[in-house]
């Protein structure tokens, strides 16, 4: 179990590419070692013009069982978000599941496909409203006004 550090600990920041190449792996093990709550990742790749945090609605809450197989054009930026958040999340999940030695290829398994059954969500909340406090295997919080 992972011990929950003081409030104003500063979280490890790594770059998208040494998670990408694994070279940031033995500083996420260092994380979780010492209970961190998060790691910042900087340099993620560009977004897709579709793709931009700008063209998301605000109260967004979508789970990727509910998007239709068609999707109307008002949830085209919804969407292209969710596919590029998914490849950031299997880049971090599978760094994590390194580091705790998880046997990260059932896991990633069931989410290597973005179509693939599953219930990722994407939800936009004002900037000062406290994040959700509900279980997950993983969560990416992006602040709009430092994409």
């Amino acid at each position: 179990m992972l011990r929950v550090p003081k409030k104003n600990a500063i979280m490890l920041s790594l770059s998208y590419q040494s998670l990408g190449d694994f070279t940031g792996l033995p500083d996420v093990r260092k994380a979780i070692a010492r209970g961190d709550r998060g790691l910042l990742v900087f340099d993620l790749p560009a977004f897709k013009k579709e793709a931009s945090i700008e063209n998301l609605p605000h109260g967004v809450k979508l789970q990727k069982n509910d998007i239709p197989t068609s999707s109307p054009p008002s949830l085209s930026a919804v969407v292209a978000m969710m596919e590029i958040l998914h490849q950031y999340s299997q880049t971090i999940f599978k760094n994590i599941s390194h580091a705790v030695e998880l046997p990260w290829e059932k896991y990633l398994g069931e989410m290597h496909e973005f179509m693939a059954s599953g219930k990722d969500e994407l939800r936009t909340i004002p900037p000062r409203e406290p994040l959700p406090n509900e279980w997950s295997t993983l969560t990416i919080v992006m602040n709009s006004s430092k994409p």
